[in-house]
């Protein structure tokens, strides 16, 4: 099975590296993983906004091609998960493939948002209701664990291993679900 490894681990210095672990991680479980920064997408020739165009277009292709996806929830950037993977989940849920998501961070929505005149959702969820739902109403939950002292937690890669091993759990050994 080929799972699409989609969140904000594209932008760390390290990503290449991040990914090539997340792969490695998704064999080790009988999935085929694919990294965004996988491909052999040539873009040297490109400017710069016909590059994010391209880069949109290929991962739309691997979303297309794969079986599942590895959603990294962790918020970048604010309080909230990554816009771009924010899209990407959307897209995956309408495009009907499971979604098994995960965060290093572990406290509600709420608790990181700071206050201000507008209203907060106060609904006990990981994320947005929409990104939390989205998740949970497929039956599976949002896998958040805290990375350990000195480790990336963009990278969330405690959060990772254990969604995948409950993912393999799941789909090749559906009775345990």
């Amino acid at each position: 099975m080929r799972a699409y490894l989609a969140g904000p681990d594209v932008f760390l210095p390290n990503a290449g590296e991040v990914g090539q672990h997340k792969a490695a991680v998704c064999r080790r479980y009988g999935f085929t993983g694919h990294f965004p920064l996988d491909g052999a997408l040539k873009l040297d020739h490109l400017g710069s906004y016909d590059r994010g165009l391209a880069i949109y277009r290929a991962n739309l292709e691997a979303m297309t091609a794969c079986d599942l996806v590895f959603l990294n929830l962790t918020p970048f950037r604010g309080p909230s998960a990554d816009a771009g993977t924010v899209f990407e989940l959307g897209w995956l849920i309408a495009a009907g493939k499971p979604v098994f998501a995960y965060s290093s961070e572990s406290r509600p929505y709420a608790a990181r948002v700071m206050p201000d005149a507008y209203a907060i959702e106060r609904h006990d969820m990981h994320d947005n209701l929409m990104l939390h739902a989205a998740v949970v109403e497929q039956g599976w939950e949002i896998v958040s664990v805290p990375e350990p002292s000195g480790k990336e937690p963009l990278a969330a890669m405690s959060a990772f291993h254990q969604a995948v091993e409950l993912a393999a759990e799941r789909l090749h050994r559906p009775d345990l679900s």
